[in-house]
């Protein structure tokens, strides 16, 4: 196992940052802070940060074909322009649960999105997994869940893994892409205790899972086939929340952190909590999937 050190990229307190996503079209890093109903936007060459404000807790990025952001949102998806900041809402998912909201997601080679929910407490059990088709279709694909979190494939699409956070674990499904049908659930990474909960992931390009660990000052590389741990980097703050690769040839790894839930005396301590750190660990990342193909949104509406 080799280890290195993040570095800090964007200085921010959030309280709870998430998502990371690299837009390569527009050589942009995006981020959300979930509390806050913030969309943090960062443009890699000329480094400026914005910070929009949104309506709801928002929590997941991901791009569609027609060039939308599209973002997960407390009651559903909605598409935003970065230009105008136009913001039409797409479906609703729990809409009618004022408790529940959006958590992680990312799209399949398909271009369907699959998305987890939650209750705002993590009450226990009242979490699933839906996959949104490219017309906009919901399916119920997991239930019972309390925190879905990190979800990637195997490069050859074979095996989907979703990491349920209170579980401590990676679980793998058999995937049919076809479909979109997962079975034979199965255990294939388990995250010891002192590493803190395993919290968002991305793939690289020969198929390992970073993960980071929320509470473990760290991001992971694992081996999904075998469960080994192959890399660890430090981040000099306990919560860490998610990852991804990007940059011109996606050779850094962008981490996201939070700082909700630390004490005054946890903050004083590290006070660098919510900000974004990067890393370069020497493996390059695979371009995200896109939504849809070429949808219309007939039935979008502001």
């Amino acid at each position: 196992m080799y280890r290195l050190n993040a570095l800090l990229l964007i200085k921010t307190d959030g309280q709870l940052s998430e998502s990371p996503y690299w837009l390569d079209e527009l050589n942009c890093f995006l981020w959300v802070d979930i509390e806050r109903k913030h969309l943090g936007i960062y443009h890699w060459l000329t480094k400026k940060k914005e910070i929009v404000s949104i309506p709801y807790r928002l929590s997941m990025i991901v791009t569609s074909w027609n060039g939308d952001v599209i973002l997960g949102l407390q009651g559903g998806l909605a598409k935003f322009d970065i230009a105008t900041k136009e913001l039409i809402w797409l479906l609703d998912i729990e809409k009618e649960h004022y408790t529940q909201r959006c958590n992680d997601g990312k799209c399949d080679n398909q271009g369907r999105l699959w998305i987890g929910t939650m209750d705002i407490t993590c009450k226990a059990g009242a979490g699933s997994l839906y996959c949104v088709d490219t017309d906009l279709k919901l399916s119920k694909k997991a239930d019972q869940l309390t925190i879905p979190n990190g979800i990637e494939w195997s490069l050859d699409y074979q095996k989907l893994y979703h990491i349920d956070s209170i579980t401590r674990c990676v679980t793998s499904y058999l995937f049919n892409e076809d479909n979109a049908g997962i079975s034979n659930k199965e255990r294939v990474i388990e995250i010891p205790e002192d590493m803190g909960l395993p919290d968002g992931m991305t793939r690289d390009e020969n198929g390992m899972l970073w993960i980071a660990n929320h509470g473990g000052f760290s991001v992971c590389c694992w081996n999904p086939v075998n469960g080994q741990l192959l890399a660890k980097i430090e981040v000099p703050v306990p919560l860490v929340t998610s990852c991804v690769f990007g940059g011109i040839d996606l050779e850094y790894l962008i981490i996201t952190t939070a700082r909700q839930g630390l004490s005054k005396e946890e903050i004083n301590k590290y006070p660098l909590s919510g900000s974004v750190f990067v890393a370069k660990p020497g493996i390059k990342g695979i371009p995200a999937n896109k939504f849809g193909k070429q949808i219309k949104y007939a039935n979008a509406k502001k």
